[in-house]
């Protein structure tokens, strides 16, 4: 709904019409009785949370002393929703420009601008909704093994220099790295909003 004429005009609700404003979803009636009930007018829409593809593949590569490895790991046809969160656990996820939520300066916006909840009905869960999929770098190892010229020098039997990262990149349309959040968990004491945290090691193996 773009406008005040527009929201006037739209379908009326049995449940929350008071709390609709400028930028809603104007939804369909869909069994046609002139109003938009959650009983009769709810249809399956997007994709289940649990994604009904998962992938991941490995591959390697050898060169003299050298050895690589590479893991990808991707999810398809899934949603996740990103529940609005009140003022005592305010993040700024739903108030960022280039998720094209619909404001007075940006009418194209194909989302509606949630808000903290003021009363049942206060924000349409469809604007939360986002595409889960995903393919993230789920790791990277690099190895080199030191000749056995150089070894013998430094009096050692064998030395190798590694280094490795993990959740090093992230192909996805989501808002924030976190594949889970608080409305997806069974266990309500973790709330999932901490961020996929990306690792980087370096180090090296001596035989003596």
């Amino acid at each position: 709904m773009g406008s005040l004429d527009d929201l006037y005009s739209s379908t009326p609700r049995v449940n929350g019409q008071e709390f609709i404003r400028t930028g809603y979803y104007n939804l369909v009636d869909y069994d046609g009785d002139g109003v938009y009930n959650g009983d009769f007018d709810n249809v399956p829409f997007g994709y289940p949370v649990r994604p009904q593809r998962t992938w991941a593949a490995t591959v390697g590569a050898k060169y003299k002393a050298w050895r690589l490895s590479v893991q990808f790991y991707g999810t398809q046809n899934t949603n996740r929703n990103y529940s609005s969160r009140t003022f005592s656990n305010g993040i700024d996820t739903f108030f960022r420009h280039e998720l094209g939520y619909w404001t007075k300066d940006n009418p194209s916006g194909t989302r509606t601008q949630p808000t903290f909840a003021f009363g049942q009905g206060a924000s349409d869960p469809r604007s939360n909704f986002f595409d889960g999929s995903l393919t993230r770098l789920r790791s990277i190892a690099l190895n080199y093994r030191v000749p056995k010229e150089t070894c013998e020098k430094l009096g050692v039997k064998g030395l190798s220099i590694f280094a490795n990262g993990n959740n090093l990149f992230l192909w996805t349309d989501l808002p924030d790295d976190r594949e889970f959040n608080s409305s997806q968990t069974q266990d309500s004491s973790f709330r999932g909003d901490y961020p996929t945290m990306a690792r980087i090691n370096f180090g090296f193996n001596l035989d003596f």
